[in-house]
């Protein structure tokens, strides 16, 4: 896999673009047994989720031995990998990409990095052994489906060059170990929403950005993503870690509060990130990721659905059917619309949009209408032609045909309905010689 000649999308080897659906499942090499790791990769595979995002030392601190009682070092010496743990990987990275499916996996959690940055961290990777580990890592996985994720929920502090001094010994050393043949990136906090831009746009070992906007409802999200997108020189970006559905707006380990992110909520700032040029986007839930059992532990993290029924929550079902129309009306082909020349009155502002894309030749536009209100879209902006309008459903998939126009107008559009989120689809259509 490799970034695509215009730098906005990941492409395979041979050129086919390479739609990126990811779910956050951090706790995958940790608190499933092997036979539930499979049921859950099958799971999401049926999906149509094509990326999975998990961590190979894990954060519970101080430790947190995997399923079987086992842990990534030999007495916590990251020089001294356990065989058996990594085995276990193995084992699971293959099943995945025999699914078709690429693991985009941490290294480490940013609590295994030195220097201490929080009361209880347990910094085993420093300046001396990261890159060590980031070959042994490179060398393991370099004929698998791989893309590796550096960060593990951290930002860079201007008074700590060693933490950064760790991730880019780890970035040398998995360059080594793999030839430099698998992309990376880097994930941050999401205290405040940041990007890797911020540090590492300039870095050649980083491939493409990645953000954590988490559950800020108050966020201006696709001016967030437009930053990126507007940034130069040119780098791909993508969501890595957003509002994770049936959690509430508000995390604390005890006592979440505020509203909950419903399937509404949570398909939003997915079509928000396809209409605002990401790469892809990413999914998450806290039963799912936490591999939630309620009669095995207690209750933690916002948590409380088995983890086997919240695979199956709306949102996760509805994906598929993003996923469906950014392949019908390829994704990498938009444009976001940004001055107000397509979508050109009704727009509305922060976190909610209506954000609309133009394909590059004129021949279809998307716009997402994220509530129930009327929109005004300019139709000369695709090409020369009659345009269908049809609505698409992102709980169904459904398109709904709405009416054929003939003349290069400005048009209000308004769904019939008063329920739910809406894309308007716009095909441009040749008028027969």
């Amino acid at each position: 896999m490799r970034i695509s000649d215009n730098r906005r999308y990941l492409v395979e080897d041979d050129g086919a673009p390479f739609f990126y659906l990811a779910d956050t499942a951090w706790g995958f090499f940790y608190q499933a047994s092997t036979e539930e790791a499979e049921h859950y990769l099958r799971v999401r595979h049926e999906q149509g989720f094509t990326v999975i995002m998990p961590v190979l030392v894990w954060e519970d601190l101080p430790r947190t031995d995997d399923y079987y009682g086992r842990w990534p070092f030999l007495e916590n010496d990251p020089t001294r990998p356990d065989e058996a743990f990594f085995r276990h990987v193995d084992h699971l990275v293959g099943v995945a990409n025999g699914l078709g499916m690429t693991m985009a996996m941490l290294p480490s959690w940013g609590s295994y990095v030195a220097p201490p940055r929080r009361e209880g961290d347990l910094a085993l990777l420093t300046p001396d052994n990261a890159r060590a580990y980031g070959e042994f890592l490179g060398q393991r996985y370099a004929d698998a489906r791989v893309i590796w994720v550096l960060g593990g929920d951290r930002n860079l502090q201007p008074d700590q060059p060693e933490y950064a001094q760790v991730w880019e010994e780890m970035a040398l050393g998995l360059d080594a170990g793999n030839g430099g043949g698998q992309l990376m990136t880097f994930h941050p906090t999401g205290v405040p929403p940041c990007s890797s831009s911020q540090w590492y746009h300039e870095s050649p070992w980083l491939d493409y950005h990645m953000f954590q906007t988490s559950t800020r409802l108050e966020l201006d999200y696709c001016n967030t993503l437009l930053a990126d997108y507007n940034r130069q020189p040119v780098k791909p970006f993508v969501d890595g870690e957003t509002r994770y559905e049936h959690s509430h707006r508000f995390f604390h380990r005890q006592m979440p509060y505020g509203v909950r992110m419903t399937p509404q909520r949570v398909r939003q700032v997915a079509y928000y990130a396809l209409l605002c040029g990401a790469l892809g986007h990413t999914y998450g839930c806290r039963d799912v990721w936490s591999f939630y059992v309620p009669s095995a532990r207690t209750r933690d993290r916002d948590v409380d659905i088995y983890w086997r029924d919240a695979l199956h929550l709306p949102a996760a079902e509805q994906l598929r059917h993003l996923k469906a129309l950014f392949t019908e009306y390829p994704w990498y082909t938009l444009v976001p619309d940004q001055d107000g020349s397509l979508v050109c009155r009704g727009s509305m502002e922060d976190n909610l949009r209506i954000q609309g894309a133009l394909a590059r030749d004129g021949s279809y536009a998307l716009v997402y209408i994220p509530e129930p209100m009327p929109v005004w879209i300019d139709l000369s902006k695709l090409s020369r032609g009659t345009v269908d309008a049809s609505w698409f459903e992102p709980t169904t998939g459904r398109y709904t045909f709405f009416q054929r126009y003939h003349d290069a107008q400005t048009v209000r559009f308004a769904p019939e309905d008063e329920a739910g989120d809406r894309v308007l689809v716009l095909a441009a259509r040749s008028i027969p010689a």
